[in-house]
């Protein structure tokens, strides 16, 4: 298993100052704050209304605003949300988008005087659009200075990335910003779809502003490889746990895709007791002793004959091809794995059923695209620890353990009982607070939040 960590000052050791934990918990804060009015009434249902009123503006159509905002309705709920969450008051926002279509996201410039920093903040997805936005998900080449050759991007959040650099651009909002503020840094942020956008943002605006600095928040699957390991110099993404949209890609939906058909080639129970038990853990959750377990019946049944592999079986879905010699084989192998198993079985009862099986093997293999995403920048993985029962009497023992990790390591989608609720803003935002209040001393100097 690889070697995970609790102390900050441990991970963080050797690091670049910019890659500041404290940092990241105040832009997860921002980040989170993108999503308005509608994540307070999710976060605090019944006191929600009751704060949003305090920072509405009752017929805000007909009033002068301080704040240039577009997007928002007549009592700025979005805006009022947003102050809510971030807890800064409108002398700080510079200007907000909430406006909300396929390939557009809603954003907000701040300027952060805590870290002396114009910071754009990007909203995740929440509606149906940014579903669609999410699923345009085949790869786009990306040509630009400095990216490796070859790059290319996840193509509806390359879109969304462009769209908004385009309105960025005729506006000059983000260029009035910075020259408010001239010894300001400009520090790009967002969760989940928005981290996506920030990222590919920041490499189409990283020839502009060389000093660009880039906080993603459950990044997804958004560019290759070398791609991805060139942004290490300006972006700093954190995953936590089993989050299902750091490994997500077409690419891993296929190989999820494979290894389905081959459980259920390969599986001995009745398939409504999976579907049963599935539907179980749907509402109940799944039992701690069932995640590292698995039921086993090795009696070999004639009625399971055809669909359990003899040791000299081949798979028929990782079959080197369907030409008719091949086939021929496999049946024959297949044939001769049956007589095995079962002495009365003849090939006429039951051998027809087989060919059928090769239209599964082309559903199992058919590959959309060869081309890996995997998230960018330098990725700090969050798990929860896991504690033996003398770490558990200790009242200070850490809740979380951490470590950096390649892009390689998302290659693989897994289904897992959190691999949902780890991707959702309050829980990442959780764990990034548990982790600081959880250290027993200052973070050093590399790690240090400067105030």
């Amino acid at each position: 298993r690889l070697k995970y960590k609790s102390d900050l000052r441990e991970v963080f050791r050797g690091k670049p100052v910019w890659l500041s934990f404290n940092k990241a918990e105040h832009y997860m804060k921002l980040s989170m704050a993108t999503y308005g009015c509608t994540f307070v009434m999710y976060r605090y249902c019944c006191t929600g209304i009751c704060r949003l009123l305090r920072h509405t503006t009752c017929c805000a159509c007909f009033r002068p605003k301080k704040v240039m905002v577009e997007g928002d309705n007549c009592c700025m709920c979005n805006m009022a949300g947003f102050k809510e969450l971030a807890d800064m008051t409108e002398d700080e926002i510079i200007y907000a988008n909430f406006k909300n279509r396929i390939f557009e996201v809603p954003f907000c410039i701040i300027s952060d005087h805590k870290t002396k920093s114009i910071v754009l903040t990007l909203r995740g997805s929440i509606s149906l659009r940014d579903v669609f936005t999410d699923l345009v998900a085949c790869p786009e080449k990306i040509d630009l200075e400095g990216l490796p050759e070859g790059s290319m991007a996840h193509k509806g959040m390359l879109i969304t990335a462009k769209k908004l650099k385009t309105h960025l651009d005729e506006t000059k909002t983000l260029d009035k910003a910075l020259s408010l503020y001239p010894h300001y840094d400009l520090i790009i942020t967002g969760h989940s779809l928005g981290a996506a956008a920030a990222v590919l943002l920041g490499i189409l605006y990283k020839p502009i502003y060389p000093e660009l600095k880039v906080y993603a928040f459950s990044t997804p699957c958004v560019i290759t490889r070398a791609a991805a390991i060139y942004c290490e110099s300006f972006v700093f993404t954190i995953g936590v746990g089993d989050d299902f949209a750091m490994r997500i890609s077409v690419e891993t939906i296929e190989n999820l895709r494979a290894q389905l058909f081959e459980a259920l080639q390969n599986c001995r129970l009745p398939k409504y007791r999976v579907i049963v038990n599935g539907f179980g853990y749907a509402l109940f959750g799944v039992p701690s002793k069932h995640l590292n377990t698995t039921w086993r019946d090795d009696r070999p049944t004639p009625h399971h004959s055809v669909l359990l592999p003899a040791p000299n079986a081949v798979p028929y879905m990782f079959a080197p091809s369907t030409s008719a010699t091949s086939t021929e084989v496999l049946l024959s192998r297949l044939r001769e794995n049956c007589k095995e198993m079962d002495p009365n079985f003849t090939s006429k009862n039951k051998i027809q059923e087989i060919p059928g099986f090769w239209k599964n093997r082309e559903v199992a293999t058919r590959k959309y695209t060869n081309v890996s995403l995997y998230p960018a920048g330098n990725i700090l993985h969050i798990v929860h620890k896991k504690k033996s029962k003398e770490e558990k009497r200790k009242a200070d023992e850490k809740t979380y353990e951490m470590r950096w990790l390649s892009p390689d390591s998302f290659d693989e989608l897994r289904v897992m009982p959190r691999m949902l609720l780890d991707h959702l803003p309050e829980n990442v935002y959780k764990v990034i607070t548990t982790v600081l209040d959880e250290q027993e001393t200052e973070i050093e100097d590399n790690v240090e939040f400067i105030m």
